[in-house]
């Protein structure tokens, strides 16, 4: 996994890059060719100084910028010329307005966590720092085949570093399940297919379980539930998944919305690999 950053600020206009959360820009690096230019989503939420995009390595221009990088020592940072168009695209149903939903569920796998990451920064932040006392409950899911794939994007949690948190919204005190006792409005649970745990990951204690998937149902059954004490009447569900996931979770969407009477509306994003 690649990272490209770059601060949101410009130093030479002091113009600052404007985006939502969900957001993607067209990137072009000059240095491996003027004329190709691809789409990525932004990770970074609005309110960090950085702007960041993490890239996956598929593909001729993804090795090209892998290669580019290989000079740089591991763990340091290479400077390169990088030229961004955009933002274009965001989230279809309206998180901004405060009044609009109380309750939100994000569902991502694979590499599908990137703009759900990018959302749930920007949530806590309208929480924490904004007084967006409307927010209920926040439902963050991550699956992931290996255990790998966590590490890759969450490498300053495993090694215990605070800084520059993938998961800045995530409480490590939070218990395991989202029918345990939390201390905020914020759950995660990743989800690993692969069952040997690894012992010296510290978030294992807390939500990474292995050898299974998730439960949709369950997980969307239990903040419709709790949403029905919120007179909106309305859950925010915003997908990354693969096509198959999205086209089951939607599916489970329609059938709980008749059942719990409670409306959940649907965002979905799909990603090629």
């Amino acid at each position: 996994m690649l990272r490209i950053q770059f601060q949101r600020e410009r130093v030479d206009t002091g113009e600052n890059f404007k985006y939502q959360a969900g957001q993607y820009v067209f990137v072009c690096v000059p240095e491996i060719s003027l004329l190709e230019w691809h789409p990525f989503t932004i990770s970074s939420s609005p309110t960090e100084v950085a702007v960041t995009f993490h890239i996956k390595v598929v593909g001729d221009w993804t090795q090209r910028l892998r290669k580019l990088t290989e000079s740089a020592d591991i763990g340091n940072r290479l400077p390169v010329d990088v030229l961004d168009e955009g933002p274009y695209g965001g989230v279809s149903i309206d998180i901004y307005r405060p009044q609009t939903y109380s309750h939100f569920v994000l569902l991502s796998e694979d590499i599908g966590v990137l703009p759900m990451r990018s959302v749930v920064t920007w949530l806590h932040h309208e929480q924490t720092s904004r007084n967006r006392d409307s927010i209920d409950r926040v439902h963050f899911v991550w699956s992931v085949h290996t255990q790998n794939e966590l590490k890759t994007l969450l490498p300053n949690e495993i090694s215990g570093k605070d800084t520059d948190s993938f998961f800045s919204a995530a409480n490590p005190r939070q218990k395991s399940s989202f029918h345990d006792e939390i201390t905020d409005a914020f759950t995660f649970d990743f989800y690993v297919e692969e069952r040997s745990p690894d012992i010296n990951c510290p978030t294992d204690n807390y939500y990474v379980h292995y050898g299974c998937q998730p439960n949709y149902l369950q997980i969307l059954r239990d903040i419709g539930t709790d949403a029905k004490q919120n007179p909106a009447h309305r859950v925010a569900v915003l997908l990354c998944t693969s096509n198959h996931s999205s086209t089951n979770i939607v599916s489970t969407c329609l059938t709980l919305s008749k059942t719990l009477q409670v409306s959940f509306d649907v965002h979905i994003e799909n990603f090629e690999f």
